[in-house]
């Protein structure tokens, strides 16, 4: 899956094995199918799976991060501890995700009722 990168981010990319990187401004990124990382709202997703993914985490596409980040740095600093007892292995990620989501400035996901078994009718 392919995205176009819209602000200069340091990040990993899993497809050229490099690790964190500062990537330019209209750098095209492609990550794995099998990725575990959430995209940011400076992401452009390129094509149908990345598109999918940003649908799936509820990442809308906006061109930047909002220049509230530097007010994020408490919420941030604690949602990366949180991250990293769970054993998270992107805990950086995560925790920027769930910084942004915390203030409002990204949507949280809504959470499905859990599917509910059927019980056998009495005879």
């Amino acid at each position: 899956m392919k995205f176009k990168l819209h602000q200069q981010t340091y990040i990993e990319n899993e497809a050229d094995g490099m690790g964190a990187a500062l990537r330019e401004i209209g750098y095209e990124l492609e990550l794995l199918p099998t990725t575990s990382k959430v995209p940011g709202p400076h992401w452009e997703p390129i094509d149908d799976e990345a598109k999918a993914l940003c649908k799936k985490h509820g990442i809308v596409f906006t061109g930047h991060v909002p220049d509230c980040m530097d007010s994020l740095t408490k919420q941030l600093a604690e949602a990366m501890e949180r991250e990293r007892q769970a054993g998270n292995p992107d805990a950086i990620a995560a925790a920027m995700v769930k910084a942004l989501m915390e203030a409002g400035v990204i949507p949280k996901p809504v959470a499905k009722p859990a599917a509910r078994a059927m019980a056998p009718a009495e005879v």
